[in-house]
């Protein structure tokens, strides 16, 4: 690819992406360990309190930053409503949460404890997103945090992935009104 398409990808190319890095993370898992990967990885129904709650937190804390950039009278550039479906819906949180909270977090809980694991994964989080000042820091690393509450909490990576994909299309939407 072109240096400019890597620096600035389009829709298209970040889709083809993450879809290549979700059948990746799948296959090295099934074809390594030859067992199912879903459930290890925590994809799980959560309990319908843990659901409601993700969505209330995906909601809440999204409306917490829309508020802050209207307070300072900032705003996020629109996403085309195929990048918001596709990629802040569905693939963005799926593989986010696949990688942070339903592989990397186990392995550190086992070691570390849920407490370590959890702040752990909340600023790689934070980092994995390059937050550029420190209200972007401050975001990124609560959600993080949330989202390993909401992992340990729940036993669900799904509750996490749920949480996720609300805060991002509240965000996204909020960008486009």
């Amino acid at each position: 690819l072109p240096r400019t398409d890597l620096a600035n990808p389009s829709p298209k190319v970040q889709l083809g992406l993450v879809a290549f890095l979700i059948v990746a993370l799948y296959s090295v898992l099934k074809l390594r360990h030859h067992q199912p990967v879903l459930r290890p990885l925590g994809w799980v129904r959560p309990s319908l309190l843990c659901t409601v709650a993700a969505l209330f937190f995906g909601f809440s804390f999204a409306s917490a930053v829309v508020l802050y950039l209207r307070v300072r009278n900032q705003s996020m550039p629109p996403v085309p409503i195929v990048e918001l479906l596709l990629l802040s819906l569905a693939l963005g949180p799926i593989l986010e949460e696949s990688f942070f909270r339903g592989c990397l977090m186990p392995v550190l809980a086992q070691s570390f404890g849920n407490i370590a694991a959890v702040v752990t994964t909340a600023i790689l989080f934070a980092l994995f997103h390059g937050p550029t000042d420190l209200a972007h820091w401050i975001s990124f690393a609560t959600t993080g945090l949330v989202y390993g509450w909401l992992r340990v909490s729940s036993r669900s990576t799904t509750a996490a992935a749920i949480m996720h994909g609300t805060y991002n299309v509240v965000l996204f939407l909020s960008a486009r009104a």
